[in-house]
């Protein structure tokens, strides 16, 4: 019955509509399925900058037939009269700047279709960098806390397939890429942004877009469309996305990072000294005190959905645990991160002790993603890391500070138009590090390091033929390059694959002549 209302709620919306599918690689299919699905008789036009078959086995029906209710536009016929349509789905790897002079109104996408749909319960979780672990740490702390719940977005299932099969009490962490966030128009029930640094300059006008297609993700709530039942979380430690705080100061929002990076003093959970503690004054009336869900009586240990309290005398800190618990996820900023979780589940159901006490399990258990810190292993007494994900310079740092006993570090990759002089005097601050820079913005880096171990590697291959050779028994090396991967490869994934596999392959040689 419930999928029979959604179904008809979905014809309700596209039904006798104009519709376009713009792009058409993996999202712009499952978005052509998802409609054909809804209304098998309906016109719809696919625009592509590449040539698209008719006879495509994507376009087969169910009946054997081919769908003929189809245009099909490339060429000279791409991007044009785009403002005839009631509704433009637009693939994520699109640049938005192509679609200027475009009703805005009539742009969506698989992400703010679905947010329409099911927003009330979808965490949405964007960022330039730590996007994918917190949202696959929130995923695991909800699904170890007994919810149905369902990873969406890159690392996750298209979100209209999802959308198909969804069910009332199933909440969804969703990783939003700016791309998928620059065109939502509805409020997440959480939305999360974690930091801001300059990436993707290549498909933005320039870094102020960017940053709007990121903080879009807040943009309904900031204006009041939620209501007041959505809430608005933001990474404090980064100075860029903090300049911004005037947007959401008025609309329901925490924080969460060090504490001494939260002097606007807003309510959240923060890093002090080397405890992690939980701080409200004003998410809701101190006088009310709450159960814990036992029943037990006396001392409250319960911290209600939407707010924080602690106990009777109504302070407004809580200690959560001490930051040196045992973990396998490298990095300070990891687990700063991490700590998005503890307030998503704070604002749906609130905070007990054995619910804390599951998180901080989850955490202390999580391996880390491939090509993010990536222990690759031991290898002749050096030690090797993937970090391919690094693809700006703060990523590179923030390697340096996470590895212990790091000597070798190999930069470099595709020139995105990034500024690299931070980068360039924070490297310089520590000549001990060893350097193997790969091109193209490795090799523009190298005449403005001061490094007396500083290395020229044209490829992969030599880059790690390198490490082996300059890494001292006992130290670390590192694959974070700073840069995309685009100069040698598909993507970072491909990078980081062709990284260990060299790794491991030269292991295995005995004689470094040949």
């Amino acid at each position: 019955m419930e999928q029979e209302k959604l179904y008809a709620r979905l014809r309700q919306r596209y039904e006798h509509k104009k519709i376009l599918i713009l792009g058409f690689g993996r999202e712009g299919r499952t978005s052509y399925h998802f409609l054909r699905r809804l209304l098998p008789k309906q016109h719809f036009t696919i625009m592509d900058e590449r040539p698209i078959r008719d006879q495509d086995p994507v376009f087969q029906l169910e009946n054997g037939q081919m769908d003929d209710n189809l245009d099909l536009l490339w060429a000279e016929d791409y991007l044009k009269d785009l403002n005839q349509y009631d509704l433009i789905f637009k693939t994520p790897g699109l640049p938005g700047f192509h679609l200027q002079g475009t009703d805005r109104r009539k742009i969506t996408s698989q992400t703010n279709e679905f947010v329409y749909y099911v927003g009330e319960r979808v965490i949405g979780i964007t960022g330039t960098k730590g996007k994918s672990t917190t949202s696959s740490l929130v995923y695991e702390s909800l699904k170890a806390l007994g919810r149905d719940v369902l990873l969406v977005g890159n690392i996750g299932r298209p979100a209209l397939e999802l959308l198909l099969e969804d069910v009332p009490e199933r909440f969804y962490v969703y990783e939003m890429s700016s791309h998928q966030t620059q065109f939502l128009h509805y409020p997440p029930r959480i939305a999360a942004v974690l930091n801001l640094f300059e990436e993707h300059l290549d498909n933005y006008l320039d870094y102020q877009e960017y940053i709007q297609s990121k903080l879009n993700i807040g943009r309904a709530i900031f204006a009041g469309e939620d209501g007041g039942r959505s809430l608005f979380l933001y990474g404090c430690d980064n100075m860029e996305l903090k300049s911004y705080h005037s947007l959401w100061q008025n609309c329901r929002h925490q924080s969460f990072g060090h504490i001494q990076a939260n002097e606007l003093g807003d309510a959240g959970i923060f890093i002090s000294n080397q405890e992690i503690v939980l701080l409200n004054h004003k998410q809701f009336d101190p006088a009310e005190i709450h159960q814990h869900e036992t029943g037990k009586t006396g001392q409250m240990d319960f911290i209600k959905p939407g707010g924080v309290q602690t106990d009777i005398s109504a302070t407004d800190q809580w200690v959560l645990g001490q930051t040196d618990f045992p973990r396998k996820l490298l990095g300070n900023h990891n687990l700063g991160n991490a700590l998005v979780t503890f307030l998503v589940v704070q604002e749906l159901f609130g905070l007990t002790e054995q619910r804390i006490a599951t998180i901080f399990q989850v955490i202390s258990e999580f391996p880390g993603l491939e090509h993010r810190l990536e222990y690759v292993g031991q290898f002749i007494g050096i030690r090797f890391y993937n970090d391919s994900i690094s693809t700006i310079p703060a990523a590179a740092m923030q390697a340096i500070q996470s590895i212990d006993g790091l000597q070798t570090l190999i930069i470099g990759g595709y020139d995105r138009g990034i500024h690299y002089q931070q980068l360039i005097q924070d490297l310089n601050g520590r000549p001990e590090l060893r350097l193997i820079c790969l091109p193209d913005t490795g090799h523009k880096l190298f005449a403005g390091l001061t490094h007396q171990h500083k290395y020229l590697a044209g490829d992969m291959a030599e880059a790690v033929k390198l490490a082996y050779a300059i890494t001292e028994p006992g130290k670390a090396c590192a694959l974070s390059p700073a840069a995309a991967s685009y100069t040698f490869y598909r993507n970072f994934e491909e990078r980081g694959h062709d990284f260990k596999a060299k790794v491991k392959a030269y292991a295995d040689l005995t004689d470094w002549s040949k």
